[in-house]
């Protein structure tokens, strides 16, 4: 850790510093009237400055001598500049007008732009519109985009999802740490909550390339707020109740930016009891709560930006279906009274995310070093109070080192190596061990290449990856091995006003996990009795995807195909035998698996009616070996609309809009042995977005409306007949307020 601070302060000292006055004026591009209150977004110093009434803007600041903005406004399509020294000053920003949305920038790709100028088929969504109808977790909020789903254990326990493959298959990070979070267990969570995140980018499919091992199905890249405006302070409260679940949940925030220096600050917490069944009958141990705090520094000088970003996540959580009965009886988990109090079994999770996150200009390019450390500390209660059944402690520490070339305004580069040193531990005091202790040590070196041929954006790159597990006291005998790879990635695009094409080829690999290798005991999250299989290779996976968008003023339609072919998938397969009760699933391999499926979305916004917004998705994700047997948990197909009406009526107190949800999820009867079929069912959710002046927000609404009685197929709780949530009206209040500081120019 020394030697790497030395480095980083060897760059700052040798690299350019460029301390100098930033300015100009952002206008409408046909009839150069300038453009009120527009928002330019220095994207690597992570803030934002606003224009005046008339368009200007204007900020005296130390700003590397190459740096990048985007310039957005309501209503006009967003442009991204690239500046470098001789240019802040006097700017002349032309934007074009735009009925949609204006985009925000992908950060999780190849090289921070637009989101409709990524040749990697990268989806990004504003967590502010995915909130326009509120859920209970994050899980819930990312499972409206398409292609992504959740795993379920109840509703505090959510996993993602992404074309079929989830768990060790999908690798999530908060702003470039990656989220380690023990989760290979089917009960184990998300462990993030919405707090001060900003947006969420999806990539669908196979991204060793740029994450190494494990990120075989896809990477859900979660990106913190921006900072306060320059010279702002802002502050936000809020809280929002549930009927479901009686849940409450309140937060708080402050953000404070000077033109060098900026932070935010969060915190929250949030208590739900039991959550009513359909039936009016409740969930037994469904119940969850914690609470959460979030710090974000940033600073900059000269050349060097850096960012110190901290989270920690507590949190208890009741475990529904958990039993240690032979005969399972449904009636016993659907209970007539609500509780909110501690009981058991129980789930305890300590979350710590700890990133240090620099940035280095040069003439000719930019050198990023992240370093990152995560703990999490595990702990299942089960039959007593004080001795845990299961405890964890898990520790990784990452590092992630890339060097981008701008020389060529045609062409760019980037070098770069990334790792991981992770130990896992079992506690003494835990009365069982399901997984040895373990370390784990990563390593990869990567190199990318992209730029232009003619009218098309092309991009490839080349990585190799080890991955080195040991394990201790196993039942056999201390396990040492290590897996290697080496995966690609191919990708071409074209963009024109009305068409967006997209074709990536990628490779990605996954090394067995210790709890598939040396599992030896029971899973009561899971109700069985697992055993590992030393001898399990990497799997490895190839995967085509084509992205088609046609785009007009007022429509779009996408059409995003893909297949994705995985050799040696690994799978817990249901043995002969039951185990001290429980069934036996042995983890094995099949030889060949393809994947197969396509997103499909449209988005009108008609020109008679600029309040309304209509969009559709239909998502369809189909999986089997090459012996044509299905694979198991694979999601139903789901049809997603939504209609939002803008309406701004009133004046102090306005009600901004409406939104109106549609859900339709068809039947999944491809299922493998073993696992049972799932029937179709629909929801609708509703609603109404209210806000009195500039200070206060209110929504309000409903959730499954019609009070359907529904088991999700990938719903844990499917063996025990538990259905979802019933009709959940909610509430939320939140207040915002921000004040000008003193600006020195």
């Amino acid at each position: 850790m020394k030697s790497v601070t030395s480095i980083i302060l060897f760059c700052v000292i040798s690299a350019r510093v460029f301390s100098a006055e930033f300015s100009g004026v952002v206008m409408d591009k046909h009839t150069m009237e300038p453009i009120p209150y527009a928002s330019i977004n220095l994207v690597d110093l992570n803030f934002v400055i606003e224009c005046d009434s008339v368009g200007t803007f204007h900020m005296n600041a130390n700003v590397p001598s190459s740096f990048s903005i985007i310039a957005s406004a309501i209503g006009y399509e967003s442009v991204q500049l690239e500046l470098k020294e001789g240019n802040p000053i006097g700017l002349e920003i032309l934007l074009e007008k735009s009925h949609l949305e204006f985009e925000e920038i992908i950060v999780s790709g190849f090289r921070n732009s637009l989101g409709t100028k990524t040749i990697a088929n990268i989806e990004s969504r504003s967590l502010k519109d995915l909130k326009l109808l509120p859920s209970g977790t994050l899980g819930d909020l990312i499972a409206n985009i398409p292609g992504v789903y959740q795993s379920t254990t109840g509703v505090g326990i959510s996993k993602p999802v992404i074309r079929g493959l989830g768990s060790n298959r999908v690798v999530t990070y908060l702003n470039g740490l990656r989220i380690e979070n023990q989760q290979w267990g089917a009960d184990h969570g998300l462990g993030l909550t919405d707090l001060g995140v900003g947006r969420v980018e999806i990539i669908k499919g196979p991204a060793s390339l740029l994450y190494g091992s494990d990120a075989l199905g896809g990477v859900i890249y979660f990106v913190d707020e921006p900072y306060a405006k320059v010279n702002t302070v802002e502050a936000e409260l809020g809280s929002r109740l549930e009927s479901v679940s009686m849940g409450i949940k309140s937060y708080a925030g402050i953000k404070l930016s000077t033109s060098n220096f900026r932070f935010n600050l969060y915190a929250n917490q949030f208590n739900h009891a039991d959550y009513q069944l359909p039936s009016g009958l409740y969930g037994a141990q469904s119940r969850f709560k914690g609470n959460n705090v979030k710090l974000n520094m940033g600073f900059n000088r000269g050349n060097w930006v850096s960012n110190i970003r901290y989270n920690f996540l507590q949190n208890r959580l009741g475990i529904p279906g958990h039993t240690h009965e032979e005969e399972i009886d449904p009636d016993e988990f659907q209970i007539t009274t609500q509780s909110r109090d501690n009981s058991l079994p129980a789930q305890v999770n300590q979350n710590h995310y700890l990133l240090w996150e620099n940035k280095i200009y040069f003439d000719k390019g930019k050198l990023e070093v992240l370093l990152g450390h995560t703990r999490n500390l595990l702990t299942e209660f089960e039959e007593k109070v004080t001795i845990p059944g299961l405890e964890l402690d898990l520790n990784s520490t990452t590092y992630n080192i890339r060097f981008s070339s701008s020389k060529d305004k045609r062409w760019n580069w980037t070098l770069g190596a990334q790792g991981m040193m992770q130990t896992n531990r079992n506690s003494d005091r835990a009365e069982e061990i399901l997984i040895p202790d373990a370390n784990i040590l990563d390593n990869g070196v990567f190199g990318l290449l992209g730029g232009r041929l003619g009218n098309w954006k092309v991009e490839t790159g080349l990585r190799w990856d080890s991955r080195n597990i040991i394990a201790y006291e196993t039942n056999a005998s201390d396990f040492s091995k290590m897996y290697q790879s080496i995966n690609y990635s191919v990708g071409v695009a074209k963009f024109s006003d009305k068409f967006t094409f997209k074709a990536n080829l990628s490779t990605g690999f996954r090394a067995p996990h210790t709890s598939e290798l040396l599992s030896d005991g029971i899973h009561h999250g899971a109700l069985r009795y697992e055993l590992g299989n030393p001898d399990l290779l990497s799997e490895k996976a190839n995967q085509l995807d084509v992205y088609v968008e046609h785009k007009t003023e007022h429509l779009n339609i996408v059409v995003n195909p893909f297949v994705n072919y995985i050799r040696d998938y690994i799978t817990p397969r249901l043995m002969d035998t039951t185990i001290q009760g429980l069934p036996g699933y042995e983890y094995s391999q099949i030889d060949r698996v393809l994947l197969g499926g396509a997103d499909f979305g449209f988005h009108y916004h008609p020109h008679f009616a600029h309040f309304i917004h209509f969009e559709s998705s239909f998502s369809f994700v189909l999986g089997q070996s090459m012996d044509g047997e299905a694979l198991g948990l694979i999601p139903q197909p789901r049809s997603n609309s939504s209609l939002k009406i803008e309406l701004g009526l009133g004046k102090k107190f306005q009600l901004e809009n409406i939104v109106v949800q549609h859900q339709y999820v068809l039947s999944q009867n491809r299922v493998e042995p073993g696992e049972t079929p799932s029937p179709d069912y629909q929801l609708m959710n509703v609603a109404a977005n209210f806000k009195f002046g500039s200070l206060m927000g209110i929504s309000a609404g409903v959730r499954n409306v019609f009070n359907e009685e529904y088991i999700d197929h990938l719903s844990r709780l499917k063996n025990i007949g538990m259905y979802h949530p019933g009709r959940n009206f909610f509430v939320q209040l939140a207040f915002n307020f921000n004040k000008q500081l003193n600006n020195k120019k």
